[in-house]
């Protein structure tokens, strides 16, 4: 088993559907392994909500990615 943190502005673009941003060695990376996400993104993600950088709620952004563990 493969496990592969992601970085902040990958969440975002995986949470916003724009897969168009990532490399297709990228996009190949994350098709595989289980994605991992620290605490760590999930403040810089609230933070980014918080100065309306983000539009998605911190949360439910990483909803939909059941496979992802944090």
């Amino acid at each position: 088993m493969n496990l592969l943190f992601l970085d902040t502005q990958i969440v975002v673009w995986l949470a916003e559907a724009r897969l168009e941003r990532l490399s297709p060695q990228a996009t190949a990376a994350i098709e595989d392994p289980e994605l991992l996400i620290s605490p760590m993104v999930l403040l810089e993600l609230e933070y980014l909500y918080e100065i309306k950088r983000i539009l998605l709620q911190p949360l439910a952004s990483a909803i939909g990615f059941s496979h992802w563990r944090f």
